[in-house]
């Protein structure tokens, strides 16, 4: 949909499959629809690294975050627009 509309593909989802399978311990939800903090901040990284086409890996976080946890959003964030290899 988003290349027949000339739009640009913010793949939010597949960073949160990622995050789901890497690290179930993190909440992405705040309840059964709306998302936590750290789905927030998962959400943003993925629009920091296709806006600005650059990882979001060592982008600060908010306090509620453990920089590990922080570390997992990011790399989830980055591996969902450009995956590794």
């Amino acid at each position: 949909m988003a290349s027949e509309n000339n739009g640009v593909l913010v793949p939010v989802g597949p960073a949160w499959e990622l995050v789901r399978a890497r690290a179930p311990s993190i909440e992405l939800y705040s309840d059964q629809i709306h998302p936590s903090k750290a789905g927030t901040y998962l959400a943003a990284c993925v629009f920091y690294a296709v806006l600005f086409g650059d990882t979001p890996v060592g982008l600060p976080h908010p306090p509620e975050l453990t920089d590990a946890d922080a570390l997992i959003l990011q790399q989830a964030a980055a591996d969902a627009v450009v995956p590794r290899t």
